[in-house]
């Protein structure tokens, strides 16, 4: 744990911090040594493995395509949500001058449309549920490329954001449910709990990572806050995260289109009985 957070620390801190900072050259030592943190702590995983403890992360997991197309996909879409979060009440607010109230009500669709997508899963027959994640994840990028379009036209009002928001909220909804479920099945019961550290874990690295990437963009296209350049740099945003999402619902795609595979016996710990953290 200390490994990693030490790992994920040299890396996001100065993706925060960094361009306030003026991009100074500790931010540049920062990323370069958050590379070998990683690589030693898959050193140090490797190692509890062979002495037959219990790794923070089953490294084993992470050579099945079901499992890694899965949690590429889902990582790649929280970061375009957190960064929708970000950049949307910066455009909103800074750009257009619109209240804070203003800002945080406009994402009710949004919040309404994901609560439905869980309970809608859940009566969906076995063959359907197992598109559902590909099918969330390219309406979410299609609802990113609505608002991209229609920021460009000048025609994204409250009136055709709130419905894009619904939209997208809808097609997160299914992507997190989907692939959720999906991962789910695509380990032995005994890895349940790794499956959902795993899981929890990517979610909030690619959060941070799409706030931090895509929130520093932001503010580089829009520095002023004024209203044209806020409508540019909202109108470039939405649509890059129109094209990673596309790229998550072909990974998505490829996750469900893959063969679940075991891990070798001797990757795979002996005993399985840790809780998530």
């Amino acid at each position: 744990m200390v490994v990693l957070s030490a790992a994920l620390l040299l890396l996001v801190l100065p993706m925060v911090l960094g361009r306030d900072a003026g991009w100074p050259t500790w931010t540049w030592l920062c990323f370069a040594a958050s590379l070998p943190t990683f690589a030693w702590f898959v050193g140090v995983e490797r190692r509890v493995g062979r002495r037959g403890g219990q790794p923070l992360i089953t490294l084993s997991l992470l050579t099945r395509k079901p499992v890694v197309y899965a949690l590429i996909s889902q990582a790649a879409t929280r970061a375009t949500y957190f960064a929708l979060l970000f950049v949307l009440a910066q455009y909103l607010q800074a750009g257009l001058h619109k209240s804070a109230t203003y800002s945080g009500l406009v994402l009710v669709s949004w919040v309404a449309a994901f609560g439905v997508s869980g309970p809608l899963l859940g009566r969906m027959p076995a063959a359907v549920k197992h598109w559902v994640a590909p099918l969330g994840t390219a309406l979410l990028a299609l609802a990113f490329a609505g608002i991209g379009v229609g920021t460009w036209a000048g025609t994204t009002s409250g009136v055709l954001l709130t419905p894009l928001l619904g939209l997208g909220g809808l097609g997160y909804g299914a992507a997190f449910s989907g692939t959720l479920a999906h991962l789910t099945c695509a380990v032995e019961d005994q890895y349940a709990p790794d499956m959902s550290g795993l899981f929890n874990t990517t979610l909030q690295v690619g959060g941070v990572l799409g706030v931090a990437l895509f929130g520093t963009v932001y503010l580089d296209l829009a520095p002023s806050g004024g209203r044209t350049a806020a409508v540019h740099g909202f109108m470039v945003i939405t649509l890059v995260l129109s094209a990673v999402g596309f790229a998550a619902a072909v990974l998505s795609q490829l996750a469900a289109l893959s063969k679940p595979t075991a891990p070798s016996a001797a990757s795979s710990a002996p005993d399985r009985t840790k809780t998530a953290a």
